[in-house]
Formats: structure tokens, sequence, C-alpha cells
């Protein structure tokens, strides 16, 4: 994700995903597909007097695999600086375009979740089962880099206990204070990156419309309950039974 300007208006533009010379951008939580050639990047002055993009955005194709498999080994070596909001955009072995957005990082891993859902309807009960499809389905590049991390959850006593994954579903103290996230409060701090709640907001499906999501926590220590993310990007909670939900995933990569 990163900002561009519109040349016409000349007002800031948030873009969300990029395809061939299409921007999906958004502004005032209204989402919409333009041509790249009606912005210029937003520029930002440095010390020196020079000046450079606030952000850039990393792309791979399907009919390259090697692409996915040396931009990863940049980023590990450090020979890419990321930075929050930086994007991959690959394909599932499905077929299934996927962008991966940087939401975290720190001297030794990068944070990538997906930034829209795959479409792929689950309960807030078969989450597992939901993100061990989604690893099947990912490329041989990706899962190599992937690091096995400690999630913390919270069972319906309130008490916590600890899952080692590959895959993850964002908890709902990551993405909200601690007052509006209706379940795990105490459990994680509010991320940065969902400190703006257009980062809160995804689609079904990378080119599709907003949708509300779940995530991984339940609603005030009972298993009857999920919260979910809102198409607005707000937080709120439904029955974990509900098998219309969609989920996006995270994961985590190794920089050693």
């Amino acid at each position: 994700m990163f900002r561009v300007i519109e040349k016409e208006t000349g007002k800031r533009v948030m873009v969300y995903s990029v395809e061939g010379d299409k921007f999906l951008v958004g502004a005032n939580d209204r989402f919409s597909i333009r041509y790249m050639t009606d912005f210029i990047p937003e520029l930002q002055a440095e010390d020196d007097g020079q000046v450079e993009a606030t952000a850039c955005v990393f792309t791979t194709t399907r009919s390259d695999k090697d692409d996915l498999d040396n931009l990863l080994a940049d980023i590990a070596s450090g020979a890419v600086p990321v930075e929050l909001g930086d994007t991959i955009s690959t394909r599932l072995l499905d077929g299934t375009e996927v962008d991966l957005v940087v939401t975290d990082q720190d001297d030794e891993t990068v944070r990538l979740e997906s930034r829209d859902c795959l479409g792929i309807n689950t309960s807030a009960r078969e989450l597992s089962a939901y993100l061990c499809k989604v690893y099947d389905l990912l490329p041989d590049a990706l899962k190599k880099r992937i690091v096995e991390v400690d999630r913390v959850h919270l069972n319906s006593n309130g008490e916590r206990y600890t899952e080692r994954c590959k895959l993850f579903v964002p908890a709902a103290s990551e993405m909200f204070p601690p007052d509006e996230c209706y379940g795990d409060e105490g459990l994680y701090q509010q991320m940065d990156w969902y400190k703006d709640v257009h980062n809160r907001v995804r689609a079904d499906r990378k080119g599709g419309g907003s949708h509300w999501y779940w995530t991984s926590s339940p609603y005030s220590n009972t298993s009857y309950y999920f919260c979910y993310v809102n198409s607005n990007g707000s937080a709120n909670y439904n029955s974990a039974s509900n098998t219309y939900g969609l989920a996006p995933f995270g994961c985590i990569i190794s920089k050693t």
C-alpha cells in the first residue's frame, strides 16, 4: 500500500493493490479501479534535498517462478529493504491472485499478511482447517521462507494457551485498541499497521468488494461467538458456526 497524487485534483489517494496498469484506490472508505497514468507518486523531501517515492510495490508473475524466490531471498538478506505497506503480488497454486503486505518487521523477521481474503468461506470453528488449505496452495518459494511462530489464544475459560503454526489469522487485539476489540483484550497490543482503519478494510478477494472477515479471537471468553471485522473496518462479533465468513492469513518470514 502506498500513496499517490491524482493529477487532475492534486489530492492524495491511497493505492491498495496494483494489477497491470490499474490501481485499486480508496479515499473516505470509497474504492475504485483507476489507471496508474492518472496519478503521480507522492514525493518526500530528504535532508540532502533529493526526493524519492514514499513506498514501492514489488510484483511477481507466475510465468517466472524464480522472481518470488529471488525477491524473498533479497528481503531476507537485506538487499531489498522493506517498509510497512510494501506489497508482494503473486499467485497461489490454484491461480488465485494475492497481495502480501508487510504489516510488521524487526531485525530478524518480516510479517506478511494477505491484503484481502481469498474468497474461501469458513466458520470461526474451522479456521485451522482453512489455514491448512491455504498453506497447501502457497508457492514453494514462500513456503520455504516461512518460520513457525507461537501464537497465543484464550480458551472459553479465559485461560491462555499457545499454538505453534506457520500460518495464522490476526487476533482482534492486534487490530483494535483494547476498548474496541470485544474479545482478547490484553492478549496482544494493537499493531501500528492497524491503527489506520483503512488497513483493516479487506475485500472478499483481490479486486473484489469489501467484506467482513474473522479474527482468531473468541468473543468475551466464550466459544459460541467470535470477533470479526466489519466491511468498514470496525469491530463486531458473530456466531462461531457461521460458515459464510472469510478470513485473511498471515505468516512470518526470516531475515536470517
